[in-house]
């Protein structure tokens, strides 16, 4: 018996474009980026938690987006400025309508949970 398909909800910002399309001021959904160096990829120990958070909000897919980036695909000076250096430890950005909200380090998922709930659109938005 094969199993269940499971949804694929973490997507990849390959340039500072793609970035700059998720940060733009009329983008409807909350974001979360796990911004990560070229040679220690995104943090895997998190994916579990992004599944946890993205499945406890109700129409998620309307109101949740969670991406991974390379930090070396920012060319935005005051973007990296604003997220400040990225190392091997975990760096998450939360954004939303264009802003950067918060910047979380390490793998904190309390934080990054509380962070997400404060910002994510409520469902009576339109």
């Amino acid at each position: 018996m094969a199993g269940k398909q499971q949804k694929e909800f973490i997507k990849v910002l390959e340039s500072q474009e793609d970035f700059d399309k998720v940060r733009d001021r009329d983008y409807p959904k909350c974001v979360v980026v796990d911004v990560h160096l070229t040679w220690c990829g995104p943090c895997e120990v998190m994916v579990p938690n992004f599944r946890t958070m993205f499945f406890s909000y109700d129409d998620a897919d309307e109101r949740l987006e969670i991406y991974t980036m390379d930090s070396s695909l920012f060319e935005d000076e005051a973007v990296k400025e604003q997220i400040g250096e990225v190392t091997c430890k975990p760096k998450f950005i939360v954004i939303i309508e264009g802003e950067i909200k918060g910047v979380i380090e390490g793998a904190d998922f309390t934080k990054l949970f509380d962070l997400v709930d404060k910002h994510i659109p409520s469902l009576d938005q339109d």
